[in-house]
């Protein structure tokens, strides 16, 4: 039997599900309410702080983001089924909204898993995943009118030329003439000889001959009318060129056509052999390219995804985008983009072009034009032309989420990660999709980037797990580690919210089965070691529900239902943050600063609470009441929302809030060897325990050995001999506090719990027993 001391030198690596002999010494059973810290060490989680109430409305399935403009403004946009709001972060003022073409596309069953945004400085793009996009019927480009010409380009002399015009179900199905120049020395002549016989022959079935211009003749049909044109001449077809809708190559159209007239180009040396449609544009005087006759040029607005715009003076307008027409082309050369007639899973920006995800297509804007979807020119291809590729790979990806990371864009599918490129320049030449990992991923949970990591959720029979992607030498490892391994059953199944903090290193989870949870992942890379992985837990009042959180540098918008309403609370995670006139942050939650009213005949102080109060409900005094501040008064709920406590406290404000208990329960302890592998064999009678805690002013340690009772050892912070500590006056002080086990380290409990407003903070902890090696190594 040997005495034996064991250090423990830090508490921040949060819990640990693997069995006690292989935990790292700085992890834990249960880690609820605290804060893992490498700077500070684990301290007692900071508290909400109410910022206002958004709505008296109750539904727990609202979509809830954080819109961050700028340090000056920020607001929190909240989408239930046919509304939008916007409030004002710092204040919760409700924006003024105004919906010009109404509010139908918001219309869903379950906004939180319908919608998904993103902001580019005063617009936010909104997309609904429920509503099918559609073409807009009405929208078509112009038909030309039932006419075709003729140009003569010269007057050769003993030209034979031969026209012949087809009419189906006429007696004589074609109208024919041939004409010799051997008679004419002038063009203008035939010209005009050629159009008064066809007018002759044509006029009697409603035709009309006609030279618009010099050297053409114009023959309009009636419309209706099913025709064709064909010319030859003896030069090879040099002399005259027939134009109905279409010619072969660009230099067989004439210097000038009637405004608006549409023309096929079948090919030609400058469009590499691709087909395409001009138009004769009469201010121009030229030929410029256009979409073909009649096809459906426009998206139906209402259906695409919609905007909500900070205008300048501080209102906001949600309503549809003017959404760029197909200008040129048709559907084989310019289609539409793959996500008409079908949802659009995620909305993006990436590298100047805005992306839609639908079913197993990523599709970007021409560069620099967010609201173009069609080519600049079906003639050739240009790299700022817009892109829409298909994911390759040999199963079913249909892709759910577009995270821009590392100057890449990774994109998720159920079962697959894809890695989209295109070199220096993205073009409809360069870019491509490759699969790189193929992990399970959430559908409903979108990732997010942190630094130079990306965490995505995993699900699991029951239970979530977290994986994270992170970058080396400037690229994207084909893997990702799951830094939930020693944690496989902690974070509940149904994880529908991310949200990450690369000032605090720490990332935030929302879970559809502990409504009133956050479950924290903290982490900090030393080089290329990670020092820090720790899982913890932030629990609030069974009776809230969170329904969003958003991280804007180290503060946390939070966004809680409650019964009689919805909230926006912060946590800010930053060290060092104190009340008021005080040096300590009081540890309340839903903290607010209210002024009692003090009542002489009762005896009593009240105070009207902004929410619906709790058995839990502490006043924390303020500056005003001198040595006393920080002092907490248990309160009376005399009401839904009204709380009371004997006696004048109307000296001054005071913080309201509800407590909150933090609770650290210790791994099992163990032995380990100069290998720092555990001694099964070794037997552990832990005599007593140090802790070392800072700046702290109440905690307690529990000590539950196997069927005994519950040893409870109190930390007030007040220490004999210490100078400015005062009766009745709160006091922080730093040091160690030793107290008895006396149990053997299996089976025993070791617990640190705070349920006072006061703060706590440990840096490590030291454990003396007994040691019996029942066999040597």
């Amino acid at each position: 039997m040997a005495l034996h001391n064991q250090p423990i030198p830090s508490l921040f690596n949060g819990v640990s599900q693997q069995p006690a002999q292989l935990r790292l010494p700085s992890q834990c059973e249960v880690m609820d309410n605290f804060y893992p810290s490498l700077a500070v060490g684990l301290m007692k989680r900071p508290p909400s702080v109410l910022r206002a109430k958004l709505s008296n409305e109750v539904d727990t399935n609202s979509y809830v983001t954080v819109i961050n403009r700028d340090t000056a403004e920020r607001y929190v946009l909240m989408i239930r089924s046919g509304t939008i709001q916007v409030f004002d972060a710092f204040t919760g003022e409700e924006k003024q909204v105004d919906c010009p073409n109404g509010t139908n596309y918001l219309e869903s069953l379950n906004p939180r898993k319908s919608f998904s945004t993103v902001t580019v400085a005063d617009h936010s793009f909104i997309v609904n995943r429920d509503i099918t996009v559609r073409k807009d019927a009405a929208a078509t480009a112009p038909v030309n009118a039932n006419a075709g010409y003729v140009h003569f380009t010269y007057n050769g002399t003993g030209t034979k030329r031969k026209m012949t015009i087809t009419i189906p179900g006429y007696a004589s199905s074609s109208v024919r003439a041939t004409y010799e120049n051997s008679s004419y020395s002038d063009l203008t002549d035939l010209i005009e000889t050629l159009r008064a016989d066809l007018a002759y022959k044509l006029g009697l079935h409603g035709w009309t001959v006609t030279v618009p211009f010099d050297n053409i003749i114009k023959l309009q049909a009636p419309g209706g009318v099913n025709w064709s044109l064909v010319v030859t001449d003896t030069y090879g077809g040099s002399t005259m060129k027939a134009i109905k809708g279409s010619v072969q190559l660009f230099s067989d159209l004439p210097p000038a056509l009637e405004d608006g007239y549409v023309c096929y180009v079948s090919s030609s040396p400058e469009s590499q052999g691709r087909g395409y449609y001009v138009r004769y544009d009469s201010a121009s005087k030229s030929y410029v390219e256009c979409p073909k006759q009649g096809i459906n040029t426009s998206f139906l607005a209402s259906t695409m995804p919609h905007k909500l715009v900070r205008n300048a003076d501080g209102t906001f307008t949600f309503t549809t985008f003017d959404w760029e027409p197909r200008k040129v082309g048709d559907d084989k050369s310019n289609p539409f983009p793959s996500f008409m007639d079908r949802t659009i899973a995620d909305v993006f920006l990436y590298r100047n072009r805005l992306g839609f995800l639908s079913d197993e297509n990523v599709c970007l804007s021409v560069s620099g034009d967010y609201f173009n979807f069609g080519a600049k020119a079906a003639s050739i291809v240009s790299d700022a032309d817009p892109l829409d590729l298909a994911v390759a790979n040999t199963k079913v990806s249909m892709l759910r989420h577009a995270i821009p990371f590392n100057k890449s864009l990774l994109l998720f599918s159920d079962q697959t990660q894809f890695h989209l490129s295109g070199g220096d320049v993205l073009s409809p030449r360069t870019v491509r999709a490759d699969p790189v990992t193929e992990f399970s991923s959430s559908p409903f949970c979108r990732p997010v980037g942190a630094g130079q990591e990306l965490f995505f959720v995993t699900d699991r029979p029951g239970h979530s797990g977290v994986r994270e992607y992170f970058v080396e030498q400037d690229a994207i490892t084909n893997d990702a580690v799951d830094i939930t391994a020693h944690v496989p059953a902690y974070i509940p199944a149904g994880v529908f919210k991310m949200a990450s903090s690369t000032a605090e290193d720490c990332l935030f989870l929302l879970t559809e089965n502990e409504r009133n949870a956050i479950y924290g992942y903290k982490y900090f890379w030393g080089g290329d070691e990670k020092a820090q992985s720790a899982w913890f837990r932030f629990l609030f009042d069974k009776g809230d529900t969170i329904i969003g959180c958003d991280f804007v540098g180290s503060v946390a918008y939070v966004v809680f239902q409650r019964s009689s309403g919805i909230y926006l609370e912060e946590i800010n995670l930053q060290a060092g943050e104190v009340d008021p006139g005080s040096v300590f942050n009081s540890l309340i939650d839903r903290k607010v600063e209210l002024t009692g009213t003090y009542d002489p005949e009762t005896n009593k102080t009240t105070w009207v609470l902004p929410w619906h109060g709790t058995v839990s409900m502490l006043a924390i005094l303020g500056p005003a009441f001198g040595n006393r501040r920080g002092s907490s008064i248990p309160l009376t709920m005399e009401s839904a929302d009204t709380a009371s406590a004997k006696g004048d406290w109307t000296l001054g404000a005071c913080l309201i809030g509800t407590s909150y208990t933090a609770r650290f329960k210790f791994s099992e302890q163990c032995v380990k060897d100069s290998q720092g592998t555990a001694i099964a064999s070794a037997k552990i009678k832990i005599r007593r325990m140090l802790i070392s805690y800072v700046d702290s002013g109440y905690f307690r340690a529990e000590v539950k050995p196997p069927a005994r009772d519950t040893a409870t050892y109190v930390f007030t912070g007040k220490l004999l001999g210490v100078e400015g500590v005062t009766l009745g006056t709160p006091a922080l002080s730093s040091g160690t506090m030793r107290f008895p086990i006396l149990a053997d380290s299996r089976g025993v409990s070791i617990e640190l719990v705070n349920d006072s407003p006061m703060p706590s903070t440990f840096q490590g902890a030291e454990w003396e027993g007994e040691v019996v090696m029942v066999a040597k190594r």
